[in-house]
């Protein structure tokens, strides 16, 4: 799901296959969307922060960058 004004490259999930539908919204609005019809349409949810050990890998960058300054 894209919203309806993005900069994101929805031409190129197409291609691959994806169908893709447009929110008239935010992106906030489009994580509600799924969220909605991830269980009536048996989907997956890929979101950031959803996944074991995300939360930590990106807390680990960031402790890296602060401290290579």
């Amino acid at each position: 799901m894209f919203p309806l004004f993005c900069s994101y490259s929805w031409s190129s999930a197409k291609v691959q296959g994806a169908s893709v539908t447009f929110i008239n919204g935010l992106i906030t609005d489009c994580g509600n969307e799924v969220a909605k019809r991830k269980e009536r349409e048996d989907w997956f949810d890929v979101s950031i922060l959803k996944e074991p050990y995300r939360l930590e890998g990106k807390i680990r960058f960031g402790y890296g960058f602060f401290w290579s300054r």
